[in-house]
């Protein structure tokens, strides 16, 4: 997927945790959940981080550790032991990520280190993705004009 599917689609699951009250809107937390969303990306030297952080995107495997359950629990235990109160943010940036990329049709090593891999169905930039991306851009403005007024 795309990065601006997954910022659409982790701002839109951000708005409807706060619109069901489960969680309360900060900018600090705003600020977790987009960068949960894209650290996953960390290990693709296409995509930002990636570029800007060589030496991971060169030694690991796209779609493999980074993309794990073992990543995203780790990073999610250090913040909730780091007593931030964000550990929230992280794994529902993080975890929205990980769901996206498993409808793509790329393979997911979500159980790393073991060899399991997901496929999906949904391809990078295609038209099912262009259309998502168009649904959760409409329901995030309409989320923020709702909470709003």
């Amino acid at each position: 997927m795309m990065r601006t599917t997954h910022l659409l689609f982790t701002v839109f699951i951000y708005l409807l945790l706060i619109r069901l009250n489960i969680i309360d809107f900060s900018i600090l937390g705003l600020g977790i959940i987009l960068i949960a969303t894209l650290l996953p990306d960390i290990d693709a030297e296409t995509s930002k981080l990636g570029r800007k952080i060589k030496l991971i995107s060169k030694s690991f495997k796209h779609r493999g550790f980074f993309h794990s359950l073992l990543f995203g629990m780790l990073i999610t235990g250090l913040f909730y032991y780091a007593n931030t109160g964000l550990y929230l943010e992280f794994a529902i940036g993080y975890s929205s990520h990980i769901l996206l990329d498993l409808f793509n049709y790329k393979t997911v090593q979500l159980f790393w280190p073991f060899k399991i891999k997901t496929r999906g169905f949904i391809k990078t930039n295609g038209l099912i993705e262009k259309i998502l991306r168009l649904v959760f851009l409409v329901a995030d403005v309409c989320l923020v004009l709702f909470l709003l007024f």
